[in-house]
């Protein structure tokens, strides 16, 4: 197959192992996906070129470094996924500098700084993860205005094992609270006041043994009050309003 031909590379779930070859990434691919492999190295900054690219997932790898700063502002990003992997650095600003970005994520990542204020203009998005990083500073306000972004807690939220405090209210969270929220045993306060959030309270949070302060007011929650919130020590407690 020459190059010329080559458009879509799929070789997922391998054991790929080495760094992602600089050539590779200098072919007019449209969609490169190298998820589940043991690729090593960092990203090449030749992939920026990549003009016609708009599939982009290397997932549950072992890359490093940081992410090339140009990454998006030549190529039609759609679908971006470089999540448990080791990258560093800031999140690209130019990730939907086409406009076409729909799902972005970067869950489980060594990045640091803050979110880009360019990614709360992205109007294409729909999915976004980026927990489990080193991020800091505020979420740009235009970014909980998007029109299309599907905002629920993700189950990888279960990944934090040591998380003490989670505060997600006044925002516009939807769904119901995942299964994996239980594995947050350190927990001592949850706030999710002021959303969207439905479906049942679960049992299962009686797994909080060191929760002081349980807010999930105003939110459409409906069903009994589960009898196991009587074995927990609060200090705080509010449920009105659903």
């Amino acid at each position: 197959m020459s190059n010329k031909a080559l458009r879509r590379l799929d070789a997922s779930m391998n054991d790929l192992n080495g760094s992602i070859p600089d050539e590779l990434c200098g072919l007019s691919l449209e969609s490169l996906n190298l998820y589940e492999n043991q690729l090593e190295g960092t990203l090449p900054e030749s992939l920026v070129k990549s003009l016609n690219l708009y599939e982009l997932r290397l997932f549950q790898n072992r890359l490093i470094g940081e992410l090339p700063k140009e990454l998006g502002m030549n190529s039609p990003l759609e679908s971006f996924d470089v999540s448990k992997n080791q990258f560093s650095g800031n999140i690209p600003a130019n990730l939907c500098t086409k406009g076409s970005l729909q799902e972005l994520y970067l869950i489980s990542n060594l990045s640091t700084g803050q979110i880009p204020e360019s990614l709360g203009h992205c109007l294409s998005l729909i999915m976004v993860g980026m927990m489990g990083n080193q991020l800091s500073g505020e979420i740009p306000p235009a970014f909980w205005g998007l029109p299309h972004v599907y905002q629920k807690i993700p189950d990888e939220i279960g990944l934090l094992e040591n998380l003490v405090e989670f505060s997600g209210s006044d925002n516009h969270l939807t769904g119901p609270l995942p299964a994996s929220l239980m594995n947050l045993t350190r927990l001592t306060m949850l706030n999710l006041a002021n959303n969207e959030l439905s479906g049942k309270i679960p049992a299962e949070i009686r797994s909080f043994p060191m929760l002081s302060y349980l807010d999930l007011s105003r939110n459409i929650f409906s069903g009994n009050i589960p009898p196991e919130l009587q074995n927990l020590k609060l200090n705080g407690f509010n449920l009105s309003n659903n």
